[in-house]
């Protein structure tokens, strides 16, 4: 059942936890797709990988400089001499030889991998695969790349999927997997799908329905209109081939982008989308059987009214659970997080230049959480400087409370503080001046102290509101005002 609909708030807990490391220089790219953030050479400096979208593309990697942490300076680049951009990137141990290897691939035309390596001191060695390792038709461009070892035999398979987006509509999927030397390009084509959709966003790849096995989830229907099918292919140990199933589902939107984690903690993992769904959109899914899968809650940014194009999970140092970050077509960053009840909006940043984020990954920035992004011809890091979650005062305060909110009136975020004599569960919910529930705003066990919890009420009229608290036989109530 969906708990959050678009006629529903959203809420924030602490709104301000991720500021601005760095940006790339104005001017610096013609144009920016897509864009990796890791420790590429094993040292304590981080690299970020990326690429001009031209009609002769170069692909760049930048390191932090030692003595300006947040500045970056080229320390590798690549200049293709055949015409065409460059695609996707990623990154990974992709032949087992311990390194860390980014790839990208040829948009369109020639249809090729590019494989860097670093061989110590900021030097790369590089790598061209024949085209015929994604050879596919000539109008189809590339759309992915992952690495997974999809057959469980120890060895990480390439994963590249390349589409056409003009009628008619084309997709080509191909597994790949090394099969000669360590440190070579020769490769093994273990798989290739190919069908007559088009693949409109990014993919995911992780274990959605527990079986052992990995899944591949491709964002696959028809342009134009919006898709209701979860589309992926698996490896069947039965028989020892790779399958492409298909589940249809409603009230889901266009998919965008898929990743496969235990965002509750429940010991279960769900899969968890991207989405375009009246507004961008995100949802969480669990597998239901063989090849079912069940809504069990959504979240809609109707302000945002067109796709969420990417998202990217990962547990936070310090944190209870996950966290999502996502970024839409208009050019907006969200990170929530979700305690199997709720969906907590932990950050939102909205006054971006214009232009689509269409890749968005949790990184380490400066050795604290932090994520990397393209926005138009800029690329973009972030840094928390701040937790996640509700904000604990340790000092145990000797007391069940609950404080005004502050400020009061407010518009439209106001922090509601309460005090906790010992360990309880606590629920804090809202209601209007009818005694209707608006939301729970707190459901979960906390520790002795004094917390915070910011309420957002954007997508509620003004008027009087109340708050209220349950926690180990305490109840009280407050009253709060909304003005627009």
């Amino acid at each position: 059942m969906n708990k959050n609909t678009n006629n529903q708030p959203s809420y924030i807990l602490n709104s301000i936890q991720f500021n601005q490391y760095w940006e790339s220089p104005s001017g610096m790219f013609s144009n920016v797709n897509d864009v990796a953030a890791g420790y590429f050479d094993g040292d304590t400096l981080l690299d970020v990988a990326c690429y001009t979208w031209t009609t002769v593309g170069t692909f760049y990697i930048y390191e932090q400089v030692p003595s300006k942490p947040d500045s970056f300076a080229v320390v590798y680049q690549y200049n293709k001499v055949e015409n065409g951009a460059f695609g996707p990137v990623n990154f990974g141990d992709s032949d087992g030889d311990g390194q860390i290897e980014i790839i990208t691939a040829d948009f369109s035309t020639l249809c090729r991998l590019y494989i860097f390596e670093c061989t110590g001191n900021n030097t790369y060695f590089s790598r061209e695969t024949q085209n015929t390792l994604t050879l596919s038709g000539a109008s189809e461009q590339a759309r992915f790349i992952h690495f997974s070892d999809m057959n469980k035999n120890g060895k990480k398979e390439i994963v590249i999927g390349r589409s056409a987006s003009v009628v008619p509509t084309s997709t080509t999927i191909r597994f790949w997997e090394q099969t000669g030397t360590i440190g070579t390009n020769t490769y093994t084509n273990l798989y290739t799908y190919s069908g007559g959709m088009y693949l409109f966003g990014k993919s995911g790849v992780g274990d959605s329905d527990n079986d052992g096995w990995d899944e591949l989830f491709i964002t696959y229907g028809s342009t134009g209109t919006l898709a209701i099918n979860i589309s992926r292919i698996e490896y069947d140990s039965a028989t020892n081939v790779f399958m492409f199933r298909t589940t249809p589902i409603t009230k889901i939107g266009f998919p965008c982008s898929y990743y496969i984690a235990d965002i509750n903690n429940d010991g279960i993992k769900e899969l968890i989308m991207a989405a375009s769904s009246r507004g961008a959109a995100t949802f969480i899914l669990s597998a239901t059987g063989s090849n079912s899968y069940n809504v069990i809650d959504s979240l809609m940014e109707p302000q945002d009214n067109n796709s969420m194009l990417c998202l990217d999970v990962r547990k936070l140092t310090g944190d209870n659970y996950p966290s999502i970050v996502s970024g839409s077509f208009n050019g907006r960053v969200y990170v929530y997080t979700y305690n199997g009840t709720n969906f907590i909006k932990q950050f939102e940043k909205t006054d971006l230049p214009s232009g689509a984020i269409r890749k968005i990954s949790w990184a380490d920035i400066d050795r604290k959480n932090g994520f990397a992004f393209q926005n138009g011809n800029t690329v973009r890091l972030f840094k928390r400087d701040t937790p996640l979650g509700i904000s604990p005062i340790t000092e145990n305060p000797g007391r069940f409370s609950l404080e005004q909110n502050y400020p009061n009136p407010f518009n439209p975020v106001t922090r509601i503080k309460f005090d906790l004599k010992n360990s309880s569960n606590v629920i804090l919910s809202v209601y209007d001046i009818g005694g209707k529930k608006i939301i729970t705003l707190l459901n979960d066990f906390k520790n002795a102290g004094t917390h915070f919890v910011d309420f957002d009420g954007t997508g509620l009229s003004s008027g009087i509101y109340y708050y209220k608290i349950c926690v180990d036989g305490f109840q009280e109530s407050r009253k709060m005002v909304l003005t627009k």
